[in-house]
């Protein structure tokens, strides 16, 4: 009777508790009620409001949802949408495996876009080097685990090197040498989306080799820039917030950074040829280019001693970041010599929207 009796009282007490806490995570949710219109109410925006408020004020809440993103990673090998875990703690973006019934349509598009601004670039007497970037699920197809590469994108990177080809647009394949290397650096990172400095370094030298020669007649001022190691970061990669609840359920990855030693820029030659210009080539991209962690830029100007303006965004993708490009300094008339355009093979998947503009 006494075992029983305590049951109860346990019981009694647990639920008790639980009330409180629910009651101290409804007088907030009830708050935002107050605010509401009408409408919220007929529409049932009012009810997902309220439920969402609810459960983030649950003092157990955020413990909870750590706890189980952190039990899926280590059981299961689970990601949140938009990461894919692989074999040794290698993660993938979700968007190398897109698949919706509108990726042939995306694709066309988008080669469609690029043809046509290249087009118009040239009417405009601006020489267009593309620098396709090969999705990293491609490179790496070893370290995907069960997963595998989808087959809609099996021939995807081949498919835009062509028809950059038909339509006599110069570009640099770095598919052969990146995956010839793989193994002998790791050209992308173990946690990010992103290629790594050893990767970026590899692309900027078979960037300007086909600088050199689709484009000899370019004549530039050259300088020695030469880059030297940096600080060595914890590489927090982009990709781990889909993971454990970003709560590094996944081991993070040194990142040795590098910097350009400006001492050694000073001496340089100059070739006037066709006159000197401050930048004489412009590099338009991605975060691969804009972020300066992998050193893309830094190790492009070591490979062709040219000081190059760099325009490229994050978190944009490559027509957007072009399209800034041509509204700010294209407007100003400042044209480059060469203009190197970053576009990784993933962003063809993407819908362009109704703000791209070819000019």
């Amino acid at each position: 009777m006494k075992n029983e009796n305590f049951t109860a009282f346990f019981l009694i007490a647990v639920l008790l508790g639980g009330a409180i806490a629910a009651c101290f995570a409804y007088v907030p949710a009830f708050a935002d009620i107050k605010s509401m219109r009408m409408s919220d109410f007929m529409t049932g925006t009012m009810s997902s409001t309220f439920e969402d408020r609810f459960d983030k004020e649950l003092p157990h809440y955020d413990f909870s949802v750590r706890t189980w993103n952190q039990v899926d990673y280590t059981l299961f090998k689970e990601g949140m949408p938009g990461a894919l875990i692989g074999k040794d703690d290698w993660l993938f973006t979700a968007e190398e495996f897109y698949s919706g019934a509108d990726f042939t349509q995306n694709v066309a598009d988008n080669i469609h876009h690029i043809v046509a601004m290249h087009k118009n670039l040239r009417k405009k007497g601006i020489p267009v080097l593309i620098v396709p970037v090969p999705a990293k699920a491609r490179i790496y197809n070893d370290k995907l685990g069960r997963y595998h590469y989808p087959a809609h994108w099996q021939g995807n990177y081949k498919h835009f090197t062509d028809s950059l080809r038909d339509n006599d647009i110069p570009y640099v394949d770095l598919l052969p040498s990146f995956a010839n290397n793989k193994d002998k650096a790791q050209l992308f990172l173990r946690t990010d989306t992103h290629w790594s400095p050893d990767g970026a370094r590899l692309a900027a030298q078979l960037t300007a080799a086909e600088i050199a020669r689709k484009f000899p007649y370019l004549s530039y001022e050259t300088k020695n820039y030469v880059t030297v190691k940096g600080p060595v970061e914890e590489g927090e990669g982009d990709l781990i917030k889909f993971v454990a609840g970003g709560d590094y359920g996944v081991p993070l990855e040194p990142l040795q950074t590098y910097v350009l030693d400006d001492t050694a820029a000073a001496d340089h030659t100059t070739d006037s040829l066709y006159g000197t210009q401050d930048y004489p080539i412009a590099l338009v991209g991605t975060s691969y280019s804009a972020n300066s962690l992998w050193g893309f830029e830094y190790f492009l100007r070591e490979a062709t001693g040219a000081n190059i303006y760099n325009s490229s965004m994050e978190q944009v993708g490559p027509f957007i970041s072009m399209q800034f490009y041509l509204s700010t300094q294209g407007a100003r008339g400042t044209l480059p010599k060469l203009l190197v355009w970053e576009i990784p093979e993933r962003y063809l998947a993407t819908p362009l929207t109704s703000d791209i503009f070819t000019p």
